[in-house]
């Protein structure tokens, strides 16, 4: 299968690290820096490459997303080739970017968010989509003790995201309140084992609240929240208690 790598140049060596990883897999990687030919028109080859892949992993960052890059282009091509982006792009998550940044085509479909070895975890990825009959088809059915036990962790989890309401709005939210609630997010996760508890799409859900509190705290370290962060935040912590709901067949 061919897949076809998007990254912006400052994210040139993890680029680098994730083609070894898909091609040890026995994939076919188009890489720019090893497969561009010398006197070729470069938007031609790149253009035909995106044509003729099976999958295109677009890496995601601030740079990847700032106007006037090049790999916009090559997102560009990808659009044109499929409409519906579904089984046919991976998108991935490789520095905190705040999520309405991030082009609707590519929050059309499951953004992963590395917590590990991102190359691994990319290969395997791309592994589950070219590969389906090899992936895990569903989550085994859960234990009644483990579901109370998941049950009875979602609870606090489900208290931290209650934090932002759509209604009424809450008044006087900081971004030192945003820092607490991150803070607070990855106690639950690692400190308290709450994590291994997280189906995986409610990992997604809760790795893209993380990684937008990251990404927002970045650039605004105090004062009054914007009204535009809150929202987005509101809207991944629902989200994230939508994905938690479905869980355990019911809110808790």
């Amino acid at each position: 299968m061919k897949v076809f790598i998007s990254y912006a140049r400052e994210q040139r060596q993890i680029a680098t690290e994730v083609s070894a990883a898909v091609s040890v897999r026995g994939h076919d990687v188009f890489f720019d820096l090893s497969n561009l030919k010398a006197g070729k028109q470069y938007d031609v080859e790149i253009q035909q490459a995106i044509q003729g892949c099976d999958l295109f992993v677009f890496l995601i960052s601030p740079a990847s997303l700032t106007e006037g890059k090049y790999v916009l282009t090559e997102l560009g091509f990808a659009m044109q080739k499929w409409k519906n982006p579904s089984g046919k792009v991976l998108p991935v998550m490789v520095q905190p970017t705040i999520i309405s940044r991030v082009p609707p085509y590519l929050r059309a479909v499951t953004i992963l968010y590395p917590q590990g070895n991102l190359p691994a975890e990319v290969s395997a990825n791309v592994d589950a989509l070219l590969k389906p009959e090899a992936s895990i088809r569903a989550e085994a059915l859960v234990p009644e003790k483990l579901l109370h036990e998941r049950i009875a962790a979602y609870k606090e989890l489900w208290e931290l995201t209650k934090r932002l309401p759509k209604w009424p709005r809450a008044t006087g939210v900081t971004y030192d309140n945003l820092h607490d609630l991150s803070t607070s997010l990855r106690g639950w996760y690692f400190t308290g084992g709450g994590g291994m508890f997280l189906s995986r799409t409610a990992h997604t859900a809760y790795a893209a609240l993380q990684d937008s509190l990251t990404a927002i705290l970045m650039e605004h370290s105090s004062g009054d929240i914007e009204n535009g962060h809150y929202d987005a935040v509101r809207e991944l912590c629902s989200a994230l208690r939508t994905a938690l709901a479905r869980d355990v067949g019911s809110r808790t």
